[in-house]
């Protein structure tokens, strides 16, 4: 151990060459005796083609092993396998390795990952990024950074150590590939609910947590999830996680209380992340800004990692190069405006449904453009205008019976990347809106004097309970069966991420009031108060057939309606429209139609526009405002964002 204050890492880490990694051999030994191990510096450059290594490092290198002009010869990688495991605190180090016979500090749970990979008689060939990097060396992270996709690709295996299961580790094993030959939900009934949690307590791991696992499972060749003394294939995790989604066990849904959120958020956060990586039988990614979107919730230590842990998938290109350079000295600012910019060419339609503000005039410390997303902050909102399989919105025009695309250039970043330009058209300004809604909101609540739903569904068209008089054309627009597409934006399924945008005959409109209903009278119907009275009333006189509602759907639109309005507000416009939009709108601000594909919430700021938010307004979601451009209704115009 190194004496007198001096950095027992000084001598420990050599600097590499380019193209060049270490790898860990791990030393043998019992499940007691201090870990120990010798580091290996290695080539990758034989496995990257030149043009490879030219558009990450921007200079020629010729074809030999050789990894830099001053000659320094490196063997090739020997077979090896990549560690991927949750750090944990990386400022509690407080265990020791023996690392080419000096004192190396590691976290516990690499303390613990090692000796459950460690072999008893032979030694073992990693690579573990806190130990094979220098960690202190801003310059070697930078570079190597640029070459983990290299690194885990090329791996034998990547190893997942979860951790230790204090239950039941191989009955929770058992479970999985239990869940995995089975083909549909209802074969799992006979599973007890108290399983099921053990199963669920899988995919709460801190491990999933990370947004570098993204990189580290999407590009592995083979992967294997190790949970205290068992193994589960990377695969059976996909399927697992997938069945409990698209066909929710009965048994397990009839066990939680009403209003609980299912499937629940830790699976669908874990099967997201899991196919943000191309996979063979999978729906996968079509742009970098969906991994983002799939990586939202994803911790990360430095924030630059929010992105830097994310550039080895294959769609993290902008014109044939990496769309951003690692460069742990850039400024977070400089970053997120740079993949903005970028993503924004790449995405135009859907880019700004990533915005998400609290508090615009209090949003984050960075003083970025509104246009521009904070990947470090974590919306409650997921976002209505995103890419997702099947039919979605196009509130611009382009099909679903509009008449006329009038966006024809979509956005235009300024040299100076401050603002953005887009043309379109103002629908409408903001005239109410209700508190900000909450999953909770959707739940029986014994004080219901203050539940923001309950005052949506009886306001009668009084959405902040201000009893000031409605204006006639917002009172003559207020329905149960806008209520029931507003409260859901438009979206079903919404709860197993496999969106269905709702644009339906009369017949199916009436079957969605008849949902809303069943399910407002279900969350309120046995509470002492006025409101759930007059709603019930109300109900009972438009005819409607609640009966008629089958379990699942009525489960199915409560989830749709808690998890679409969570961190959002009702509103009604001047005239009369009505939309699902950000939780920073104000009245006074403006709802347009622009190149994005679903409506935008701004507000004037001198003669430019900050962006608040994206919205849903029912009844223009699919190009129908668009055919009032044509009758002169409404004046196309630019629109400066910063």
């Amino acid at each position: 151990m190194a004496s007198g204050g001096e950095d027992p890492t000084q001598h420990l880490y050599s600097r590499l060459p380019k193209y060049a990694i270490r790898l860990l051999k791990l030393d043998p030994g019992t499940e007691l005796s201090p870990l120990a191990c010798t580091l290996i510096p290695v080539s990758l450059a034989y496995l990257m083609p030149s043009s490879v290594i030219e558009a990450i490092f921007d200079h020629p290198v010729n074809s030999s092993a050789c990894v830099e002009k001053e000659e320094i010869w490196l063997p090739d990688a020997p077979s090896y396998e990549a560690v991927s495991y949750a750090w944990g605190n990386y400022t509690e180090l407080k265990i020791y390795i023996d690392c080419d016979g000096r004192s190396l500090l590691m976290t516990e749970n690499l303390n613990a990952a090692l000796r459950r990979l460690r072999y008893p008689e032979r030694h073992r060939i990693l690579w573990i990024d806190a130990i094979c990097i220098n960690q202190a060396d801003i310059l070697e992270r930078n570079s190597q950074v640029e070459l983990m996709a290299m690194i885990y690709k090329n791996a034998k295996q990547v190893l997942v150590c979860l951790g230790m299961d204090q239950v039941n580790t191989e009955g929770t094993a058992a479970l999985i590939s239990e869940i995995v030959s089975s083909s549909r939900g209802q074969d799992l009934e006979a599973i007890e609910p108290d399983q099921w949690n053990r199963v669920e307590a899988i995919f709460r791991c801190p491990w999933w947590q990370r947004v570098w696992v993204v990189q580290e499972i999407g590009l592995a060749t083979e992967a294997t999830f190790l949970y205290g003394n068992s193994e589960c294939p990377v695969n059976h995790m996909i399927v697992a996680a997938a069945s409990i989604i698209k066909d929710p066990p009965q048994g397990w849904l009839k066990s939680l209380p009403d209003g609980t959120a299912f499937p629940p958020p830790s699976i669908v956060a874990a099967y997201k992340l899991l196919i943000t990586y191309p996979r063979i039988g999978f729906p996968r990614c079509t742009s970098f800004l969906e991994v983002m979107e799939n990586t939202r919730h994803s911790l990360a230590s430095n924030p630059l990692d929010k992105i830097f842990a994310l550039l080895g998938h294959p769609k993290a290109l902008h014109k044939e190069r990496p769309i951003v350079r690692v460069d742990y000295q850039m400024r977070l600012q400089e970053l997120y405006i740079e993949l903005a910019a970028k993503l924004l060419l790449q995405d135009p339609q859907f880019f700004l449904s990533s915005v998400y503000h609290s508090d615009l005039d209090q949003s984050g410390n960075m003083a970025l453009p509104t246009w521009v997303p904070e990947w470090h902050l974590v919306s409650p909102c997921f976002p209505l205008g995103g890419k997702r399989r099947g039919p979605r919105f196009s509130a611009a025009g382009s099909g679903y019976g509009a008449t006329l695309d009038i966006l024809h250039y979509g956005f235009i970043v300024s040299a100076d990347q401050k603002t953005i330009q887009t043309e379109g058209f103002v629908l409408d300004d903001i005239y109410d809106y209700s508190k900000i809604l909450s999953k909770a909101d959707f739940s029986p609540v014994n004080d219901v004097a203050c539940n923001p739903v309950l005052q949506i569904i009886s306001c009668n068209g009084d959405l902040s309970g201000s009893s000031a008089k409605v204006p006639q054309e917002i009172s003559d627009t207020w329905s149960f069966e806008t209520l029931s597409y507003v409260l859901i934006s438009g979206l079903i399924g919404i709860n197993v991420n496999n969106w269905m945008a709702v644009y339906s005959s009369q017949d199916d409109r009436k079957a969605m009031t008849e949902r809303f209903a069943a399910s407002m009278l279900k969350i309120f119907g046995t509470l002492p108060d006025s409101r759930v009275d007059a709603f019930a009333h109300a109900v009972k006189a438009l005819g409607l057939s609640l009966e008629s509602v089958t379990r699942f759907n009525l489960e199915r639109y409560m989830l749709d309606a808690s998890n679409a309005c969570n961190g959002r507000r009702v509103f009604a416009t001047t005239s009369g429209y009505w939309g699902l939009g950000p939780s920073a709108m104000k009245k006074g601000d403006i709802c347009c139609i622009t190149a994005a594909n679903v409506p935008m919430i701004m507000r004037p700021h001198g003669g430019e526009f900050k962006l608040v938010g994206e919205a849903y307004v029912h009844g223009m979601m699919f190009g129908e405002a668009v055919d009032g451009v044509v009758r002169g209704d409404f004046l196309t115009r630019d629109f400066r964002i910063c």
